[in-house]
């Protein structure tokens, strides 16, 4: 079961819910790959290493209300494209995940994002994973889900790591969410059969294991906007 640390953040049945998925045999194939990599990390890590993989952190209103519009004006200005999945063709791409993203580059304009980001993020390691890291080595991304449209804005399970280059060397995942005006997309995480389900609003900030199952269920209404960042560090020994 995956267990969930939390710093400030509001236990109402609203924002955090806990529940059992039941699975087709469809859509156990679908997975199948993906959840024995999953699987397989998991117990080489527990076995070795001897920590809390599993947990995710939250911290509620990490970002400030000025810090957010700081970065809701500088993105303005950076070109949007469509977020995509490395090996997938564009049209299965799309009923996989649908979003739009644009890259956040360290510049003189941004790089105290990078470094909030790095600090709170170096803290929380030290807590929970103490996971040898070598730092934010891949542009922030922004994101946006679009729930105005009729292909809902999503992204289905998977994890962050890739195959190759610096994907593949990705150990925390951050995420905060920079509005609450949306409905739906909530963001999901799953270890064996139990799925964790948390609603995301205005500021709050998540972390969590990149190799970690995780999906962000269809926005309804509005649009769920967010930055991630990807925290890599030497190969798991």
């Amino acid at each position: 079961m995956l267990s969930i640390a939390v710093d400030n953040f509001s236990k109402r049945s609203d924002k955090l819910r806990f529940g059992h998925k039941k699975y087709t045999f469809k859509h156990i194939c679908t997975y199948s790959k993906l959840k024995l990599n999953m699987l397989q990390n998991y117990h080489l890590l527990q076995y070795r290493a001897n920590i809390p993989i599993s947990q995710a952190h939250f911290i509620q209103k990490y970002l400030y209300n000025h810090e957010v519009d700081a970065i809701t004006s500088l993105v303005s200005n950076l070109r949007s494209r469509e977020g995509t999945i490395i090996g997938t063709e564009a049209q299965n791409g799309m009923s996989y995940r649908q979003s739009d993203i644009r890259w956040i580059e360290w510049n003189d304009e941004n790089w105290w994002l990078y470094t909030k980001l790095t600090q709170k993020i170096n803290e929380i390691n030290g807590q929970l994973w103490n996971f040898d890291l070598f730092g934010i080595n891949e542009y922030i991304q922004y994101t946006e889900f679009n729930g105005n449209n009729s292909s809902r804005g999503h992204y289905d399970w998977h994890i962050d790591v890739g195959n190759q280059g610096l994907e593949s060397i990705r150990k925390l995942t951050v995420e905060i969410v920079l509005d609450s005006d949306y409905t739906g997309g909530d963001l999901s995480f799953l270890l064996g059969p139990t799925e964790n389900r948390v609603r995301l609003e205005k500021g709050d900030l998540v972390v969590y294991p990149s190799f970690v199952l995780n999906k962000v269920y269809p926005v309804l209404s509005g649009i769920r906007r967010s930055i991630v960042c990807w925290i890599s560090g030497p190969s798991f020994k």
